[in-house]
């Protein structure tokens, strides 16, 4: 399970890289240009998937760091984690979580600063699985805002 979640979390790495490497062909001001329905701009897209991560690592960190006994990953967990997917590649839109309000997201900010930050969240994250012990890939610790556990 480990050799698994980290061989994923390398191509994660690897496409975060591209997609850092395909808005460096854009300029600042596309980047930051917002669509005329009033959605978000590219750069603020990229900035909400930053602050997940961001969010998610720090909340393994503190779920981590009191003493608990977690339980295994079972049917239910797996059948949300299906749904979770399947709702992500459907063509349905919903709603972001209130944590991830626009008034959060910068309106213009630069590529090279969040290329800098995104970065080394990625390098966190190989951290922290390098460091997480064996017997916790299996469990149930993390609790996604919609699937959750």
């Amino acid at each position: 399970m480990k050799n698994r979640i980290i061989a994923k979390n390398r191509q994660l790495d690897a496409l975060v890289q591209s997609l850092l490497d395909d808005m460096a062909g854009f300029s600042a001001g596309q980047l930051n240009r917002k669509p005329a329905d009033g959605g978000w701009s590219a750069m603020q897209t990229a900035h909400h998937l930053l602050l997940a991560e961001e969010g998610s690592l720090k909340y393994l960190h503190k779920k981590l760091s009191a003493p608990a006994v977690f339980k295994r990953v079972g049917l239910s967990e797996t059948w949300r984690s299906i749904l979770l997917q399947l709702s992500l590649i459907s063509p349905i839109k919903f709603k972001s979580p209130a944590a991830a309000n626009p008034e959060i997201l910068p309106d213009n900010t630069s590529l090279d600063e969040l290329r800098e930050r995104w970065l080394g969240v990625r390098e966190a994250w190989g951290q922290f699985f390098d460091q997480l012990p064996d017997e916790l890939f299996d469990k149930a610790v993390y609790r996604h805002p919609r699937a959750g556990r």
